[in-house]
C-alpha cells in the first residue's frame, strides 16, 4: 500500500498546508500488504456503486489464518460468507445487485485472541434506473417584456434514452421563491431518497457468558483465588469483564443501533448538471426611421406566475415545447420541470432567464392608500446601458392629487420634471409628493423616455375611506320606574349606515331554555351523559307549571340565546317540545338503574368499579328528579347513599371528594325528609368545617348546600360570607383598564361576578362555570336576596357558547341553576308594562304577556337620531321585577382620530421605535422607545407593535385585525409564523395603565366618550409580570392588515407583540385594531387610531 503526501507552504509568513491518502493495490491472489490496523477492517473502493457494477471490497486482519464471517445485509440479510484469510488481507468483488438498492452494509466478524472483532461500512446504490434526467431550456437567456419564447422539456434515462413522460413545467418570478421555498420536494427524493437501516444483528457467546479459569484455593475451595495476582486466574482471566471489539469507523455489535430513517441517499447520486447562466450584451437600440422619439410600451402585467402547465407530454425522442409570453415585470424568472414516467422514474430540472430593458422604470409606492395620507410616490431610473442617459421622467395619478416633485431641498414643487442624467449602469431617484383626497380605485403611471429607448409601469391600487364600522352598546337593567341611557353618536358619520336598534325582556335567564334541545339531543352514552340528557328538562318542566306556565308553551320557540340564523347547527333536529318527556325519562332512569353496581354505586359505564364522583353526581340528580315528582326506585337511591356513607370518611384528606360527596347525601337527605343525620355524614362535615380555610370556591358552594340541607343555618351563612369574599366582581363591565377615560361607566349597567377556574378533582371539573353555578345555587339556596345573584346570573349568561355552555355536565348543572333563578326572582310573573323612548319621542309602549319569548328589538328611524348624545330611556308603566335592555348602534365612523370602543373586549395599541446602541457589554441592543400619535418614525426603522387585549370573560374564537399605515410593512414575510398572546399578571396591569376615570357626566355617562388619558403600557416587562399562560395565535399578513386569530382567550389582559418596519415617506393614518367574535356579533372592540409621520433617512 502507499501513502500519498503533500505539503506546500507558499512563504514562510503563512502556515503549511498539508494533506495526505492511503492507497492500497491488490488483486484477487494479494496476502500480504505490510498494512495493519490492529483489529478487523473492511476497505471500499468508494462509497457508491450502481446495480450490476462489480464492487472491490478488501478485507484487513490483524494476523494471517483468520476467518470472518461477511454478510450483506440492511432491513434483510442479503447473503454472507465465511472468508478464509491466508494472509493478512483478502480482496473480494462482490456483485452489486438491484436488491441492494438504495444502500446496503457490509459488515465483518471475526473471533481471534479470545477476541471478537467488527467492522460495518456502508455502499450507496442509488436507483439510477429510476431516474429520469430531465432539462428544461429556453431560446434565449434574456427577453424584453410580453416578448415570446419557446421553452424546451428533455427527459432521458440513465442511459441517455429519450424517455416519453408527463412533465409538469411551471415558470414565475424567482423573487416569490426567496418569500416561500418550493413546496413540492424533489420526486426523486420523495420516493427513493431514504436510506435503510441496519437492522440485522449478529449475536455471540462473548456477549452472554464470560470465561475464567478456576483455581482451588488455601480452604480447599474452587474460586478465582484471593485477588491482587495476575496468575490466579490463568491464561484466559483476559476474557474476565466486558468483551472488547476493535473496530475501525464502525460501532459495537452489542451497541449495533439502526440508523436514522430520515437520512437521504448521497447528494452526488441526485445532482444536476445546471446550465450557467450567460450574461448578454445589451446591443444599442435605434429608433425607427422618421420617429423623433421611441415608442413607450407601458408595462401593467406584473403575474408572478406567467406559465403552469401540469400536463405536458415528451414524444418519443423525449422532448416537448411550450410557448410562452414574458409579462412586464423586470425580473429574473425560474422555470422547474418535473418528470414521470409510466415506470416510475422521475426527474426534476430548473433554469433561469431573465426580463430586461435598457431603460426601467420602477414604481415605488405603497400596498394601498387612506384617504387624509400624504406621501411619497418615487420612479426609480434604471440605466443598462454603457452610455449615459437623459431621462425625461414623468408621473400620471388618477384617483390621488400630486401636490407636485420634491426638489433637492425636499419641497415639492409644481410643473414636469426636467431632463435628469443617468449614469451608465446605474440609477437616479425622482419623487413626487401626493394626496390622497377620495375613495375608490387608484391608478399611477410612471414613464421614462430618452432619445433612444423608453419604458413605462401602470399599477392601480384601492384607496380606502378614512374610517370604520364602528359598534356601540349600552345594556343594563331597570328595577325602579325608569332608567335612562345616552349614546354618544358622531357627527362625522356615514348618516346612510346608522343603525340604532334597542332590545328588551324581562328575564335574560329564559334564555337558558335554548340548551334544552342539546342535551335532549345528545345521544345516549355514558352514565354522565344519560343523567345530563334529560334531568334539566323535567326540572324545567316543573318550574313552568309551578309557575302555571305550560310547557306545550315553548314549542317552536327560540328563546333569545343563540343568533337565529344559527339555529340550524345548535338545534340540530329542530325545536324541541319538553313536554314530550315521559318516555325519555323512562328510558333514561332504565338505563340508570341497569347502570348500577351490585355495591351501589355507579361508574362512567356499566363496566368497570364504582366512581365516587358518578356515584355521587347520579344519587344527586336523581333527588332532584324526585324533588321534581318524578318517581324513582327508592331502593336505588338507598343503596347509593349506602355506598357513598362508607367511602366518606376514607376521602377525609381529599377535601373536593368529601364535599362532592356529601354534598350528594344532603340533598338525599333533604329530599328524603331523613330526620337523624347519619355519623359518617356528620362527621365528614365536621372534618370539612375544620378545614373550611383550605376549601376554595367551588367545595365551599357544595359546603354551604350541605350545611343547608342539614339545617346548620349558620354555618350555612358563614360559607356564605367566605364566598363573597371570593368573588371575582367587576361592576364596570362596559369599562376597560386599558382605555380608562375612553369611555366612563353606565349607571344602569349590569355587574359580573364569578370565582376564576376553581373546580374539583382533575378529572371530574374544569372549573369555572361549574364553580360559579353551584356558587349562585348556594346563593339563591341561603341568601336568596344577596346583591350577588344578578351578577353571577349574568357572567353565566354571558360565558355561553352558542345554545350551551362547555359540555353536557357543565350545561346541566348550568341549567338547573338558572332555573332555580326564574324560580326565586319571581321573572316568570310577567305583566310589565312600558315605555321606550328615544330622543323625547315614544318609539313603542308594550305589555309583556308572554315571559317565554325571545327578547324584543325595535328598530329606531333614523329620523329619531341624532348627531352626538342620543338619550335612551325606559319608563315602567305598571308591574313589578326587572327589565334587561341592550341598545346597540352601528356606524360608519368619519372621525379622525377615530376614538375606542368596546363591548365584552377591549384592545388597545401602542408602537414602539427600536432604537439600536452599542454596548460595551451586551453587543449591539435595541431600545424601545414610544411612537404616538402625531410622532415621527425614519424609514427603514423597526417598528414593535403592541396589542394589549382586555377579555371581560372567556372566549372563543376571536379575529383582530390590526390595520398598518400604508408606509409601514410588516418585518415578517410568511403567514403562519408562531405569535403568542401572554397574560398579564393584575399588578402589572394596574402599574402600565394606572390612571383616573375621567370625572362621570350628570345622570348618565355616554357610551363612547371621547376625552381619554395618555398611558404607554412598559415597553419590555420583566418576566414576573407575566402569569406564565399563554395562547397560540395564528397570524396572516396581508396587504392592509395583520390578522390574528385566537381560537380560545380567558378572561384577563393579554399582550401580542409584532414587527413592522417603515418604508415609504409621508404622512399616515394607522386606523384602529378591530375586533371580533366569530359567532357572536355584539361582541366587538376597536382600539384608537394613531397618526405617524415617516420621515425619508437621508444616510
Amino acid at each position: 500500500y502507499y501513502r500519498i503526501a503533500w505539503t506546500s507552504q507558499p512563504d514562510r509568513k503563512t502556515l503549511p498546508v498539508k494533506g495526505e491518502t492511503t492507497v492500497w493495490v491488490a488483486d484477487n491472489a494479494t496476502t500480504e500488504l505490510g498494512y495493519r490496523h490492529g483489529g478487523l477492517e473492511i476497505i471500499v473502493d468508494k462509497d457508491t456503486f450502481r446495480a450490476g457494477q462489480k464492487a472491490p471490497v478488501m478485507i484487513v486482519a490483524p494476523t494471517n489464518d483468520r476467518y470472518v464471517l461477511f454478510s450483506m445485509e440492511a432491513d434483510d440479510l442479503y447473503s454472507y460468507q465465511l472468508v478464509h484469510l491466508t494472509g493478512t488481507v483478502k480482496l473480494l468483488q462482490l456483485d452489486i445487485e438491484e436488491k441492494h438498492v438504495p444502500n446496503v452494509f457490509l459488515k465483518g466478524v471475526m473471533v481471534s485472541d479470545h477476541q471478537i472483532y467488527s467492522d460495518v461500512k456502508q455502499v450507496v446504490v442509488p436507483p439510477v434506473k429510476n431516474f429520469l434526467n430531465v432539462s428544461v431550456t429556453l431560446d434565449r437567456q434574456q427577453y424584453q417584456p410580453r416578448e415570446q419564447g419557446l421553452l424546451t422539456v428533455t427527459a432521458r434515462n440513465h442511459e441517455g434514452k429519450p424517455v416519453s413522460a408527463e412533465v409538469a413545467v411551471g415558470l414565475v418570478d424567482e423573487a416569490v421563491y426567496y418569500i416561500q421555498k418550493d413546496l413540492a420536494p424533489d420526486p426523486r427524493q420523495f420516493f427513493y431518497g431514504q436510506k435503510r437501516a441496519q437492522r440485522i444483528r449478529t449475536l455471540s457467546s462473548f456477549q452472554m457468558k464470560r470465561l475464567a479459569k478456576l483455581k482451588k484455593r488455601k480452604d480447599g475451595s474452587l474460586g478465582r483465588g484471593v485477588s491482587g495476582g495476575k496468575g490466579d486466574y490463568g491464561a484466559l482471566d483476559s476474557l474476565e469483564g466486558d468483551v472488547q471489539y476493535k473496530a475501525r469507523a464502525a460501532k459495537s455489535l452489542s451497541a449495533n443501533a439502526p440508523m436514522a430513517q430520515s437520512e437521504m441517499v448521497a447528494e452526488e447520486a441526485f445532482a444536476d448538471d445546471k446550465a450557467g447562466l450567460l450574461k448578454r450584451e445589451m446591443k444599442e437600440q435605434r429608433p425607427a426611421p422618421g420617429q423623433e422619439e421611441p415608442a413607450v410600451q407601458v408595462r401593467s402585467d406584473f403575474r408572478s406566475t406567467i406559465l403552469w402547465k401540469p400536463n405536458i407530454k415528451t414524444g418519443k425522442d423525449g422532448k416537448a415545447t411550450v410557448k410562452v409570453k414574458f409579462a412586464d415585470s423586470l425580473t429574473q424568472w425560474r422555470a422547474t420541470a418535473r418528470a414521470v414516467s409510466r415506470t416510475n422514474q422521475f426527474g426534476i430540472a430548473t433554469t433561469k432567464v431573465r426580463t430586461q430593458n435598457p431603460l426601467i422604470v420602477r414604481l415605488q409606492a405603497p400596498r394601498f392608500f387612506v384617504v387624509g395620507d400624504q406621501l411619497t410616490l418615487s420612479a426609480i431610473l434604471n440605466n443598462n446601458t454603457d452610455e449615459e442617459m437623459i431621462v425625461h421622467p414623468t408621473l400620471n395619478a388618477q384617483g390621488l392629487t400630486v401636490v407636485g416633485h420634491i426638489d433637492r431641498t425636499g419641497k415639492p414643487v409644481k410643473g414636469e420634471i426636467g431632463p435628469t442624467k443617468v449614469p451608465a449602469h446605474g440609477e437616479r431617484r425622482i419623487d413626487w409628493l401626493v394626496s390622497v383626497t377620495q375613495a375608490g380605485q387608484a391608478k399611477i403611471r410612471v414613464s421614462a423616455k430618452s432619445s433612444k429607448y423608453g419604458d413605462a409601469m401602470e399599477k392601480g391600487f384601492i384607496v380606502h375611506e378614512h374610517g370604520i364600522e364602528k359598534f356601540l352598546s349600552a345594556s343594563g337593567t331597570m328595577r325602579g320606574d325608569e332608567v335612562t341611557v345616552l349614546l354618544n353618536i358622531p357627527k362625522k358619520r356615514n348618516k346612510d349606515s346608522t343603525r340604532l336598534s334597542v332590545q328588551v325582556t324581562p328575564s335574560l335567564a329564559v334564555t337558558m331554555l335554548d340548551a334544552l334541545p342539546y342535551l335532549i339531543d345528545y345521544p345516549y352514552g355514558c352514565t354522565e351523559q344519560t343523567l345530563s340528557r334529560f334531568l334539566p328538562a323535567v326540572i324545567v318542566s316543573k318550574t313552568l307549571m309551578d309557575q302555571g306556565l305550560q310547557p306545550e308553551a315553548i314549542r317552536n320557540k327560540v328563546f333569545g340565546g343563540i343568533e337565529t340564523q344559527h339555529t340550524g347547527k345548535t338545534h340540530p333536529k329542530g325545536k324541541k317540545n319538553i313536554a314530550e318527556l315521559d318516555a325519555m325519562v323512562r328510558a333514561g332512569l332504565d338505563r340508570l338503574y341497569d347502570f348500577q353496581h351490585r355495591d351501589g354505586g355507579w361508574g362512567w359505564w356499566k363496566k368497570g368499579d364504582s366512581d365516587h364522583f358518578m356515584t355521587a353526581y347520579v344519587l344527586w340528580g336523581l333527588s332532584l328528579a324526585r324533588q321534581s315528582g318524578v318517581e324513582v326506585n327508592r331502593s336505588v337511591l338507598k343503596r347509593a347513599a349506602r355506598f357513598l356513607n362508607k367511602e366518606l370518611v376514607e376521602a377525609e384528606e381529599q377535601h373536593d371528594l368529601q364535599a362532592w360527596m356529601l354534598h350528594a347525601l344532603s340533598a338525599h337527605h333533604a329530599t328524603a325528609k331523613l330526620k337523624k343525620i347519619e355519623k359518617f355524614q356528620k362527621k365528614a362535615f365536621q372534618n370539612l368545617w375544620k378545614h373550611k380555610g383550605r376549601l376554595n370556591a367551588y367545595t365551599r358552594s357544595l359546603l354551604a348546600l350541605a350545611a343547608h340541607h342539614y339545617g346548620f343555618k349558620k354555618q350555612a351563612r358563614t360559607l356564605i360570607e367566605n364566598l363573597e369574599n371570593g368573588v371575582i366582581l367587576d361592576d364596570q363591565p362596559d369599562t376597560s383598564i386599558i382605555q380608562r377615560g375612553s369611555k366612563p361607566s353606565q349607571k344602569s349597567v349590569m355587574a359580573t361576578a364569578h370565582w376564576g377556574e376553581d373546580g374539583i378533582f382533575y378529572r371530574w371539573s374544569n372549573g369555572g362555570v361549574e364553580a360559579t353555578a353551584f356558587a349562585l345555587r348556594a346563593l339563591l339556596t341561603i341568601d336568596p336576596k344577596n346583591k350577588l345573584v344578578e351578577p353571577v346570573m349574568n357572567w353565566l349568561i354571558k360565558n355561553r357558547r352558542g345554545a350551551n355552555w362547555s359540555n353536557t355536565r357543565d350545561t346541566a348543572i348550568v341549567v338547573l341553576a338558572m332555573n332555580q333563578y326564574l324560580k326565586t326572582s319571581g321573572e316568570l310573573k310577567g305583566g310589565i308594562e312600558y315605555e321606550l323612548q328615544v330622543n323625547g319621542h315614544t318609539i313603542t309602549t308594550q305589555k309583556v304577556k308572554d315571559v317565554l319569548r325571545a327578547p324584543s328589538r325595535f328598530a329606531i328611524d333614523a329620523k329619531w337620531i341624532k348627531d352626538g348624545v342620543n338619550t335612551i330611556r325606559l319608563i315602567r308603566k305598571s308591574g313589578e321585577g326587572p327589565l334587561y335592555f341592550a341598545a346597540n348602534a352601528t356606524f360608519f365612523s368619519l372621525e379622525e382620530p377615530i376614538t375606542a370602543a368596546g363591548n365584552e373586549i377591549f384592545v388597545r395599541r401602542q408602537y414602539y421605535k427600536l432604537v439600536g446602541r452599542p454596548t460595551l457589554l451586551k453587543g449591539y441592543i435595541y431600545d424601545k422607545v414610544p411612537l404616538n400619535d402625531g410622532e415621527t418614525v425614519t424609514s427603514g426603522e423597526r417598528i414593535e407593535t403592541l396589542l394589549t387585549l382586555e377579555a371581560k370573560n372567556h372566549y372563543e374564537y376571536l379575529v383582530f385585525e390590526d390595520l398598518k399605515p400604508a408606509g409601514l410593512e410588516a418585518v415578517q414575510i410568511k403567514s403562519g409564523e408562531p405569535v403568542y398572546a401572554r397574560e398579564l399578571k393584575q399588578s402589572a396591569v394596574q402599574r402600565n395603565f394606572r390612571t383616573s376615570l375621567n370625572p362621570v357626566l350628570p345622570g348618565v355617562t355616554p357610551a363612547g366618550n371621547r376625552t381619554s388619558s395618555r398611558i404607554v403600557p412598559a415597553p419590555s416587562p420583566a418576566s414576573s409580570d407575566y402569569t406564565g399562560r399563554s395562547r397560540w395565535v395564528y397570524q396572516e399578513l396581508r396587504d392592509r392588515k395583520v390578522v390574528l386569530f385566537i381560537d380560545h382567550l380567558p378572561q384577563g389582559v393579554w399582550e401580542i407583540r409584532y414587527t413592522l418596519r417603515a418604508e415609504v415617506p409621508g404622512r399616515f393614518h394607522a386606523l384602529p385594531v378591530l375586533g371580533h367574535a366569530m359567532y357572536i356579533p355584539e361582541i366587538r372592540a376597536n382600539g384608537a387610531e394613531i397618526r405617524i409621520q415617516v420621515r425619508e433617512n437621508k444616510d
